[in-house]
């Protein structure tokens, strides 16, 4: 009896680490982000350097994986991650070759129709703490919409493909870490959109996935900068940027 109990303990342990279903999940990402202008492409470049991200997470996607639908047919995901990352820029003079900290929140909640598309909403908190001379800390905030289908397979895999529509995004450029000088400035980003893939197999235990991001040239922010007691009105923008991510997860 006792061993029978230890048995189907396991075997619903086992059940539950699925990608499939409901799972608490951990992985590692690659990260690469870059800027351009008129001038210069690219202006500048942030990569995962020289570990990948860690990633910690849980999800929920038993009613786009399964064969059946619950009575509230909802996904969602909760993530965190962590990494190191080197910046550079074309001009070797503003910071080339510092690093910076990456933290980053994400979730996402998506209600699935009974043809497999979901829509729903989606939020990323990041935030790049500057740890060398030249680069300043900077706090991006997006709120978008997920619109995606899940491709159920043959051979019990899953396939994901959903596009991101940017509602709203906000860049934080704390410009008072290089010099007191300079001022703090927020750049309104409205206009974007994303492309995320992911492949989990039948068994559910791991994930890879893809992701992209365009976001546009952001709204002009005036400002002063102090220089020798005298000061400067000046016009700051953040230029239009893509990132690109792949990584891997794995349930548990």
């Amino acid at each position: 009896m006792m061993l029978v109990t230890l048995f189907s303990v396991s075997i619903a342990h086992a059940e539950t680490n699925s990608l499939n279903k409901s799972a608490w999940y951990y992985g590692l990402e690659y990260y690469n982000y870059h800027e351009k202008d008129s001038g210069h492409d690219p202006l500048v470049t942030i990569k995962t350097n020289p570990w990948p991200t860690l990633v910690l997470g849980y999800s929920d996607y038993s009613n786009l994986r399964s064969t059946s639908q619950a009575q509230y047919p909802f996904i969602y995901f909760l993530e965190g991650s962590f990494g190191r990352n080197k910046y550079t820029n074309y001009d070797s003079s503003t910071g080339n070759g510092a690093t910076t900290k990456d933290y980053k929140f994400q979730t996402e909640v998506s209600y699935v129709s009974p043809y497999n598309i979901y829509a729903g909403l989606g939020y990323r908190y990041l935030y790049d703490k500057g740890d060398g001379v030249g680069f300043y800390d900077r706090i991006n905030t997006i709120l978008y919409v997920p619109v995606g289908y899940g491709l159920k397979m043959s051979d019990g895999s899953n396939a994901k493909f959903q596009f991101n529509y940017l509602i709203h995004g906000n860049q934080e450029s704390d410009f008072s870490n290089v010099s007191a000088a300079y001022p703090n400035v927020d750049n309104k980003q409205n206009s974007g959109w994303g492309l995320d893939f992911s492949y989990v197999p039948k068994n559910g235990e791991w994930e890879f996935y893809g992701k992209y991001w365009d976001i546009k040239k952001s709204e002009l922010v005036s400002g002063t900068v102090t220089v020798n007691g005298h000061r400067y009105a000046v016009s700051v923008w953040e230029p239009q940027n893509y990132t690109y991510q792949i990584g891997f997860k794995r349930a548990f």
